[in-house]
């Protein structure tokens, strides 16, 4: 039976996490599909560089020096930033030169599953595999459908690595804009986010349930029509959001020119990744406040007190739950400096880029 060895060349961070929960999985995946004809190895390796240069060309050359180095037959890269070709979304980039893939994860947006990641790395592997002894298979059909329609192959010559390039777009820009957005969010993970915000929900919480005990918050809920809560709630969650942003220094300002593009995304996932958060930290609100409000405010009392002879309704106390969250988020955004600032900082790009930059430095001056 052929062995083969499988490199896997990981970005540090939610990258390394995924494709260490596939080392197991994907040898016996791959001999599965190749009808047990070959028997794989898999190798990974973790590097800043992967996940730190904007330019793929830097990575390329990293790669390909730890193929030489450990004697792959097929190598893969996996990176946690995105690739774009004439401002277009790319899934995947292959040096045909010495058959070196780079997959990148924003790309696969929402769908950033261990699933989906484990068969592309299979179909890709494999792929390359069958093609090495036959360099007309890169153009074959069934190269090219390892991705949906929407996607198009493109084929070109690269100077800086002096080699041919295939590389997968998305077409439609929009959509991969999008799609990258989601995808960088999801690699963001916003229930990191919601670990510093456990301290600010409790503060939160504590001063809503006492605000409760008033009946000032009732009438108001009561007076309030539903575009008056609605505007409340939306004023304390973007508060929220701008006080987070601009206490703890998260908006990035790109110091070269030919990364102001990636710092306009990385700002983009940065608010996105934290308005993911801040929106399940204002639903936790609204549900506990609910449930307090439902068994602490007897309908005949709560009725008596604002006056309403007909009866209170569900819909009063979801007015109660609804206007004590935005009030409790308000508190919760004043009290969010004594959250932990290191995880709010590593829950963004820039602040990962600078460290992985910060690494790679302090590797040269050894």
């Amino acid at each position: 039976m052929n062995k083969k060895i499988l490199g896997l060349v990981v970005s540090p961070g939610e990258a390394e996490k995924k494709v260490n929960t596939l080392i197991d999985m994907i040898p016996c995946a791959l001999k599965e599909v190749s009808q047990n004809t070959e028997e794989w190895q898999v190798q990974t390796i973790v590097d800043s560089l992967t996940g730190s240069a904007e330019s793929i060309n830097e990575i390329f050359q990293k790669i390909n020096a730890h193929t030489k180095k450990n004697a792959w037959d097929v190598t893969i890269g996996i990176t946690d930033l995105p690739i774009f070709h004439e401002g277009k979304v790319v899934n995947a980039d292959i040096n045909e030169k010495n058959d070196v893939i780079l997959i990148s994860l924003p790309s696969l947006g929402w769908k950033l599953k261990k699933n989906v990641i484990k068969q592309l790395i299979i179909k890709m592997a494999l792929t390359i595999s069958e093609s090495d002894n036959d360099s007309n298979n890169k153009q074959s059909p069934s190269f090219i459908n390892i991705f949906p329609r929407n996607y198009k192959s493109v084929r070109l010559k690269i100077k800086e690595t002096d080699s041919f390039h295939t590389r997968f777009i998305l077409g439609s820009k929009i959509k991969g804009y999008m799609r990258i957005l989601t995808g960088m969010t999801f690699i963001n993970n916003p229930l990191n986010m919601l670990q510093t915000l456990s301290g600010v929900l409790a503060i939160g919480f504590t001063t809503g349930a006492f605000c409760m005990a008033f009946t000032t918050m009732w009438q108001l809920s009561y007076l309030f029509n539903g575009w008056r809560l609605l505007l409340a709630s939306v004023s304390s969650i973007l508060g929220m959001l701008a006080w987070i942003t601009v206490s703890h220094n998260l908006w990035e300002v790109p110091s070269k020119k030919n990364r102001k593009k990636f710092r306009k995304l990385y700002n983009l996932t940065t608010l996105s990744t934290l308005m993911s958060s801040i929106l399940i930290f204002y639903f936790i609100l609204f549900l506990l406040f609910l449930l307090l409000s439902v068994t602490l405010l007897p309908p005949s009392f709560l009725g008596q007190t604002l006056g309403i002879k007909e009866g209170i309704g569900f819909t009063r106390y979801l007015d109660i739950a609804w206007f004590a969250s935005s009030l409790a988020t308000v508190v919760g955004a004043i009290g969010i400096g004594l959250s932990d600032e290191k995880l709010v900082l590593e829950s963004t790009y820039g602040y990962r880029q600078k460290n992985r930059y910060r690494v790679l430095r302090n590797r040269k001056k050894r």
